[in-house]
C-alpha cells in the first residue's frame, strides 16, 4: 500500500429529469360519495465535474430540484338536504445547491493550499382551501425559505491516500487464484497497473450509467493483455468471481499522514411564514460560524489486513457570542481477512457547541457532548458458517440554554447483539 499513487483521473456528468404524475379517485358508501384528483410534476437538474491526481484536485457540483403539485378532494353526503364539501391544495418547492473544492501541492507531498465553498437555498410555498356549495369556509398557507452558504481555505503539510483500490485487487487475484485461473504470480508492476483502474472507480461510477460494466470490462482486458490467465478468453465464471469483490465492504484504508489549518466562515438562516385562521405566525433563525479550524489525520497499514486511522480536530471561534471550542475525536482500528473476517474496533468523542439567533425572544446555546466505543465482528466461512457479534457503549449529554433558562439532558446505554447461522447442505 506504501506504494500506491493517486492515478489522474477526469470525470464529469450533466443530468436533467422531469416526472409526473396524474390521479383520480372515486369512491363512496351508502351515505357519502368521495371525489380526489391529484397532479404532481418533479424536474431535476445536476452537474458534476472534477479531477483527481497527487498533486492537485478539485470537483464543482451543482443541483436543482423542483416540485409542483395540487390535490383536490370533494365529498358530498346523500341525505334530504344534501351537503357538498370541498377542499383543494397546491405546493411547490425549489431547492438549489453549489458546491466546489479546490486543492493542490506548493511541494509534493508536502505543502499544500486548500479551498472549498457551499451555497445552498430551499424555498417552499403550500395553499389549503375549504369551502362548502361554494361557500369560502377558511384557506391558510404555510411559507418556507432556508439559506446557507460557508466558506474554508487553508493550509497543511503531508500527505493521506485512500489505499482501498489495492486491497480491492488483492482480493481479485485471491480469488482468481483460488480457482485455478492463473498460470503465474502477477508482477508488482501488473499489480499496480490494475490498482490504478480500480482507484479511478469514481471517474466509472460519474460518468457512466451503468459503470460496473466499464470497469470490469477495462480490468478484464488488462488480465488478458497480461498473458496470466490459462484460457485464451475471460469465461462468465471468472467474471462472476471478480464481480463479487465489488459486492462486499471494504473498509477506507487511509495511509499517511497530514496536518491542516485554516479559516471557516459560514451562515444559516431559516425563515418560516404561516397564516391560519388570519392569524400569521413568524419564525426566524440565523447560525453563525466563524472558526479556525485545525485537525491532523494518521493512517498506517500494519498489514494488508489489519489498518488504523486516528483524526483529532479542533474548531476555535474566532468573534462572536460563540466562545467554546469544538472538539472531535476519532479513532478506528480494523481487521478485514477479505469476504471471510470483518472486524472494527471505534472510539470517538466529540463536543458541539452552537449558538444561534432566534426571534426576539428566543436565542440559545446548545451544547452536545457524546463518546462512544463500537467493536462488529463478523466471520464468515464460505457455505457453512456465517457470524456476527457487535457490542457498543454510548454517553451522550444535551444542554439547551435559553435567554435565563437551561435545560440538561443525559442519554448512556450499552448493547450486545449476535448472530449464528449454519447451512447444513
Amino acid at each position: 500500500m506504501e506504494d500506491y499513487r493517486i492515478p489522474e483521473s477526469r470525470y464529469k456528468n450533466l443530468f436533467s429529469g422531469i416526472q409526473g404524475s396524474f390521479g383520480n379517485f372515486n369512491s363512496g358508501n351508502a351515505t357519502r360519495e368521495n371525489a380526489d384528483v391529484s397532479s404532481n410534476m418533479n424536474f431535476s437538474f445536476s452537474s458534476m465535474n472534477g479531477f483527481d491526481n497527487e498533486n492537485e484536485s478539485y470537483l464543482l457540483r451543482t443541483s436543482l430540484y423542483g416540485s409542483f403539485g395540487q390535490n383536490s378532494n370533494s365529498y358530498a353526503y346523500h341525505s334530504t338536504t344534501p351537503s357538498t364539501r370541498k377542499e383543494s391544495s397546491m405546493g411547490e418547492s425549489m431547492s438549489l445547491n453549489l458546491f466546489g473544492r479546490y486543492a493542490f501541492y506548493l511541494m509534493p507531498d508536502a505543502l499544500y493550499l486548500y479551498g472549498a465553498s457551499t451555497v445552498g437555498g430551499y424555498y417552499g410555498f403550500s395553499r389549503h382551501e375549504t369551502d362548502t356549495n361554494n361557500v369560502h369556509e377558511q384557506s391558510y398557507f404555510d411559507k418556507d425559505r432556508r439559506l446557507e452558504g460557508n466558506l474554508s481555505a487553508g493550509f497543511g503539510y503531508g500527505k493521506m491516500r485512500d489505499a482501498s483500490a489495492v486491497f480491492f485487487v488483492v482480493r481479485i487475484i485471491e480469488k482468481l487464484n483460488e480457482d485455478g485461473f492463473f498460470t503465474r504470480e502477477l508482477s508488482k508492476e501488473e499489480i499496480l497497473t490494475l490498482v490504478d483502474i480500480v482507484a479511478k472507480k469514481n471517474e466509472y461510477d460519474i460518468s457512466y450509467v451503468r459503470p460496473r460494466k466499464y470497469l470490469l470490462n477495462d480490468i478484464l482486458n488488462n488480465l488478458e493483455t497480461m498473458n496470466v490467465l490459462k484460457e485464451n478468453r475471460i469465461s462468465a465464471y471468472e467474471v462472476g468471481r471478480i464481480d463479487e469483490v465489488f459486492q462486499e465492504y471494504i473498509f477506507p484504508r487511509m495511509v499517511g499522514w497530514t496536518v491542516d489549518a485554516g479559516i471557516f466562515i459560514g451562515r444559516n438562516q431559516s425563515e418560516n411564514f404561516n397564516d391560519q385562521y388570519a392569524y400569521v405566525y413568524k419564525q426566524f433563525y440565523r447560525s453563525d460560524i466563524n472558526n479556525i479550524i485545525t485537525s491532523a489525520k494518521y493512517g498506517h497499514a500494519f498489514s494488508l489486513f489489519l489498518h488504523w486511522y486516528s483524526a483529532v480536530t479542533f474548531n476555535v471561534p474566532v468573534y462572536g457570542k460563540q466562545n467554546r471550542v469544538d472538539q472531535e475525536i476519532i479513532s478506528v482500528l480494523t481487521y478485514q481477512a477479505g469476504e471471510k473476517i470483518n472486524n472494527e474496533f471505534r472510539v470517538r468523542y466529540s463536543k458541539i457547541n452552537q449558538y444561534q439567533y432566534g426571534s426576539i425572544t428566543t436565542e440559545w446555546y446548545r451544547f452536545y457532548n457524546s463518546f462512544s466505543i463500537v467493536n462488529s465482528v463478523r466471520y464468515f466461512v464460505e457455505n457453512n458458517v456465517y457470524f456476527s457479534f457487535t457490542v457498543d457503549y454510548f454517553d451522550e449529554m444535551n444542554i439547551d440554554e435559553r435567554n435565563v433558562l437551561s435545560n440538561r439532558s443525559t442519554a448512556n446505554g450499552m448493547g450486545l447483539s449476535f448472530g449464528l447461522n449454519y447451512r447444513f447442505y
